[in-house]
């Protein structure tokens, strides 16, 4: 089956949540597994010794892809409270749907093995089943609207044959009847699916907002918290962090001379230099007009991070184009860095700015010099 663009376009982080949404609930799958094997117990006490084992075998597929399901929940909700990787949320999501689908193909099977038989209770039994499980799958289930349609047609299909293979007209309406629920289904799924999809593409774009500076697409400080408690929770026991703290030199001139939009420019083009030299899993933020914070994450030493720091400075300091002006400016950075044993944002921004200001003073001294040559 061929992936929908809507499903290929998902960003990670909203296919992580949708994928999550699956295993929230767990009383319907406990009451559609004890529903099973009532109707199947019953199946198989009315059934012919020729059926018997075809309602042994389907039974037995059921309660086994229904038990794991439920443990795949109660898994779930007993992991670490780590944010889900993409990796680990695509295994989830083929669990997920393996346990499914052999579950709609129990049930199918079972119900359409009861329709090719005379006893009309069981009939009536697995038809609930098969009506019941099916809701549940577009409820429960549309945030994976993939999924949720290949265990539709799986749990339909054999009884619509089923149905039709009697010949008669009630059995032909039943099966025309399962063949519009379906497709009333489908396109329940779906609709649930976009309507969920925008709405949590609304809300993480007003995340996004609420984190972000608006003029360079750097973190605020909002973000710099959350990016760093992200960066400190998954570190190495034997490896740190290192805050660098990053103000500009020259740059107020830049607005006096050339202009605000220029000074915007310039701006966005650092934070675009920034971008570029920190590593991925780095958090580079804008805390200030022409103020810095990057957090370098996998920091074995003090020399590491000065060796990242001087990079860093190196790029910055490259002459850009503005709004059609060449302008330099200059960068100091005040570095701190600390293993997980004090892993503190505020300690360690407070030591990076101290150091920072011993830069900028060095800077400013250097400048003097140069002044009075």
């Amino acid at each position: 089956m061929s992936t929908p663009s809507s499903l290929r376009s998902e960003p990670d982080d909203v296919r992580v949540e949708l994928i999550s949404v699956i295993y929230r609930v767990l009383c319907p799958p406990v009451i559609m597994t004890f529903v099973f094997l009532a109707v199947a117990a019953f199946s198989y006490s009315e059934a012919d010794s020729r059926s018997k084992i075809w309602v042994a075998g389907l039974a037995a597929a059921g309660m086994a892809s229904a038990l794991y399901k439920l443990l795949l929940i109660l898994r779930f909700r007993w992991r670490s409270p780590t944010p889900l990787t993409i990796v680990e949320a695509k295994a989830w999501e083929r669990w997920h749907a393996y346990s499914g689908w052999v579950f709609s193909v129990a049930v199918g099977g079972l119900t359409a093995l009861n329709f090719s038989s005379p006893p009309p209770m069981p009939q009536l039994l697995v038809t609930a089943l098969l009506f019941g499980h099916s809701a549940g799958i577009v409820v429960r289930g549309l945030s994976r609207p993939q999924i949720c349609t290949v265990s539709l047609l799986l749990v339909v299909i054999p009884v619509v044959v089923a149905a039709a293979m009697h010949g008669d007209l009630g059995h032909y309406l039943l099966a025309v009847t399962c063949v519009l629920f379906l497709l009333g289904g489908l396109e329940s799924v779906w609709s649930g699916y976009y309507s969920l999809r925008r709405h949590i593409d609304e809300r993480n774009a007003l995340a996004s907002i609420a984190r972000h500076d608006a003029l360079t697409g750097l973190t605020n400080r909002l973000g710099l918290r959350e990016g760093f408690d992200r960066l400190v929770r998954a570190s190495d026991e034997d490896i740190g962090l290192a805050v660098h703290c990053l103000d500009l030199n020259r740059f107020k001139p830049v607005n006096d001379r050339y202009g605000h939009p220029a000074g915007d420019e310039l701006l966005r083009q650092i934070a675009e230099r920034i971008r570029g030299s920190i590593n991925p899993g780095d958090v580079a933020s804008r805390t200030g007009g022409d103020e810095f914070v990057v957090v370098q994450h996998s920091v074995g030493s003090y020399q590491d991070a000065e060796l990242f720091a001087d990079a860093l400075s190196r790029a910055i300091s490259l002459p850009y184009l503005a709004k059609g002006h060449v302008i330099a400016v200059g960068v100091s950075i005040g570095s701190a860095v600390t293993g997980l044993a004090n892993m503190s944002l505020a300690g360690l921004l407070s030591e990076a700015d101290d150091a920072l200001l011993v830069a900028k003073r060095r800077t400013y001294s250097m400048m003097v010099d140069h002044e009075e040559r």
